[in-house]
């Protein structure tokens, strides 16, 4: 998942398409499947089935506003890296929380991100 964050967004998930180049200069880029989107944020899934990356490769993005204009972004902060760290999940399992009256997940592993915003859970795709 990728969060793209800026001004001028649409609202609607077709608003602003993302393409994101993997191996600048030799044009092999790939789509960023829109799932949210707001006036200052876009997150989006990574097409990566047929990529060729590795840990450290590096690339370049587009955003397109409202499907006609490509938004203008400064170096380095459109840039960013593959990583080959994933999360590792050992155990997924339901918890009953006596005191909110309802269930939560736990998930106990290695490599979780420290910056508990950045992680999303979807079940169902409903985040």
């Amino acid at each position: 998942m990728l969060t793209i964050k800026g001004a001028n967004f649409g609202k609607l998930p077709t608003d602003n398409p993302v393409s994101l180049v993997y191996a600048p200069g030799q044009g092999r880029a790939t789509s960023c499947f829109v799932k949210e989107t707001s006036a200052t944020e876009i997150k989006c899934r990574v097409d990566t089935a047929n990529m060729a990356k590795a840990a450290g490769d590096k690339g370049t993005m587009v955003v397109f506003l409202k499907t006609s204009e490509e938004a203008k972004c400064t170096k380095p902060a459109c840039e960013w890296t593959f990583t080959d760290t994933l999360p590792d999940v050992k155990t997924f399992e339901p918890q009953w929380d006596e005191a909110g009256g309802n269930w939560d997940i736990k998930m106990t592993g290695l490599d979780f991100p420290t910056d508990t915003a950045a992680v999303t859970l979807e079940i169902g795709g409903v985040a």
